[in-house]
Protein backbone atom coordinates (compact mmCIF):
# COMPACT_ATOMS: atom_id res chain seq x y z
CA UNK A 1 0.00 0.00 0.00
CA UNK A 2 1.10 3.83 -1.00
CA UNK A 3 2.30 6.22 1.90
CA UNK A 4 1.04 9.35 2.42
CA UNK A 5 1.77 12.26 3.98
CA UNK A 6 -0.57 14.59 5.85
CA UNK A 7 -1.15 17.77 7.68
CA UNK A 8 -3.14 18.28 10.74
CA UNK A 9 -5.25 21.71 10.49
CA UNK A 10 -5.67 21.57 14.39
CA UNK A 11 -2.47 20.90 15.44
CA UNK A 12 0.09 20.77 12.75
CA UNK A 13 1.37 17.91 13.58
CA UNK A 14 3.09 15.97 9.54
CA UNK A 15 2.27 12.19 9.65
CA UNK A 16 2.49 9.67 7.40
CA UNK A 17 -0.24 7.01 6.66
CA UNK A 18 -0.39 3.78 4.64
CA UNK A 19 -3.83 3.98 2.52
CA UNK A 20 -5.02 2.49 -0.73
CA UNK A 21 -5.33 4.47 -3.44
CA UNK A 22 -9.22 4.57 -2.75
CA UNK A 23 -8.21 5.61 0.92
CA UNK A 24 -6.61 8.44 -0.16
CA UNK A 25 -8.23 11.86 1.07
CA UNK A 26 -8.00 13.02 4.08
CA UNK A 27 -6.31 11.92 7.07
CA UNK A 28 -6.94 11.89 10.89
CA UNK A 29 -4.19 12.91 13.26
CA UNK A 30 -2.43 10.65 16.04
CA UNK A 31 -2.13 12.88 18.45
CA UNK A 32 -4.89 15.08 17.90
CA UNK A 33 -7.68 13.11 15.90
CA UNK A 34 -8.60 16.19 13.81
CA UNK A 35 -8.30 16.08 10.15
CA UNK A 36 -5.59 17.19 7.51
CA UNK A 37 -4.77 17.14 3.56
CA UNK A 38 -2.39 15.17 1.71
CA UNK A 39 0.88 17.46 1.62
CA UNK A 40 2.69 17.13 -1.60
CA UNK A 41 6.57 17.35 -1.98
CA UNK A 42 9.09 18.16 -5.08
CA UNK A 43 10.84 15.47 -6.04
CA UNK A 44 14.20 16.20 -5.55
CA UNK A 45 16.29 16.60 -8.60
CA UNK A 46 20.59 16.97 -8.75
CA UNK A 47 22.22 19.02 -11.00
CA UNK A 48 23.45 15.77 -12.47
CA UNK A 49 20.04 14.41 -13.00
CA UNK A 50 19.49 17.68 -15.09
CA UNK A 51 22.87 17.87 -17.17
CA UNK A 52 21.71 14.05 -18.18
CA UNK A 53 18.33 15.35 -19.21
CA UNK A 54 20.06 18.35 -21.05
CA UNK A 55 22.01 16.13 -22.43
CA UNK A 56 20.51 14.26 -23.54
CA UNK A 57 17.85 16.27 -25.44
CA UNK A 58 21.02 18.37 -26.83
CA UNK A 59 22.24 15.01 -28.37
CA UNK A 60 18.57 13.71 -30.07
CA UNK A 61 18.65 17.76 -31.44
CA UNK A 62 21.78 17.26 -33.01
CA UNK A 63 20.77 14.29 -34.49
CA UNK A 64 17.68 15.45 -35.74
CA UNK A 65 19.43 18.32 -37.61
CA UNK A 66 22.44 16.27 -38.81
CA UNK A 67 19.29 14.02 -40.35
CA UNK A 68 17.92 16.58 -41.89
CA UNK A 69 20.90 18.07 -43.18
CA UNK A 70 21.50 14.99 -45.01
CA UNK A 71 18.17 14.36 -46.58
CA UNK A 72 18.06 18.04 -48.01
CA UNK A 73 21.55 17.65 -49.50
CA UNK A 74 20.58 13.75 -50.98
CA UNK A 75 17.24 16.32 -52.37
CA UNK A 76 19.72 18.81 -53.33
CA UNK A 77 21.61 16.47 -55.50
CA UNK A 78 18.77 14.53 -56.94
Amino acid sequence: MPRYDYQCQSCGNEFELRQSFSEAGSGTCPECSGEGPRVFHAVPLSTKDLDSILLTTDVQSSRRRESQREYQQQRFIE
